[in-house]
């Protein structure tokens, strides 16, 4: 064989697709010094085409671990941003619920304001109850109007979350009751509330203001 055609052989089978390695290149070059075959001229191009193989070998296997690395720091970017992302998110959902939050309160609060303004009506309506007549059928359906105009009012008190604070039999609590009068009474616990003269009203924990009592003492 000469070196042309051992070099057209090596360059078809490229061509094809089959590009040989450095070890078969190794394992055809012991064939032909085995067989004697091609002589010095043929291995010199055997071993060239063989540093030419290793070569392209390792050009390979460098662009693989340069490809995989960048792969790999690709993958790490991602993962960082993800991370980044992730607590963003979060972040930005706690200051959505707090801003939410901030804003139901406020709301609320306006609105406790608002209506705590009705509390002097209230006054007004469970005095003219006490006063109102009903003895004929018109004076009984101004009464009943009456009473159901003050049940609306005590419903939208309570829809925003405004309560009448304890009453009587309750005990006294300094944080919601105003005594203006005290009474000696044997027959119940000294500090309740016997009376009340006006009514207190909470929302929440905000007092809107205190009940004024009678409370009762002992001897």
């Amino acid at each position: 064989m000469s070196v042309t055609e051992l070099a057209e052989l090596i360059d078809s089978l490229a061509g094809m697709g089959h590009n040989p390695g450095s070890s078969w290149l190794l394992g055809f070059l012991a064939v032909l010094e085995q067989q004697e075959v091609g002589g010095q001229e043929a291995r010199s191009v055997l071993l060239e085409r063989v540093e030419l193989a290793e070569e392209v070998q390792r050009s390979t296997a460098g662009q693989l671990q340069a490809a995989q690395a960048r792969g790999e720091a690709a993958a790490m970017k991602v993962a960082a941003l993800r991370s980044q992302y992730d607590v963003l998110k979060a972040d930005y959902e706690r200051v959505a619920m707090r801003h939410e939050a901030d804003k139901q309160s406020m709301s609320q609060k306006v609105r406790v304001e608002v209506l705590g303004r009705l509390l002097p009506l209230m006054d007004n309506f469970e005095r003219a109850a006490a006063s109102l007549p009903s003895h004929t059928e018109g004076e009984r359906a101004v009464h009943t109007s009456h009473q159901q105009v003050y049940a609306a009012l005590q419903q939208l008190l309570r829809e925003a979350g405004i309560e009448e604070v304890p009453g009587v039999s309750s005990l006294f609590n300094p944080q919601v009751h105003d005594a203006i009068m005290r009474e000696y009474d044997g027959e119940v616990e000294d500090g309740t509330v016997l009376a009340v003269l006006q009514k207190g009203y909470a929302a929440g924990e905000q007092l809107l203001r205190p009940a004024l009592v009678k409370v009762s003492m002992r001897a």
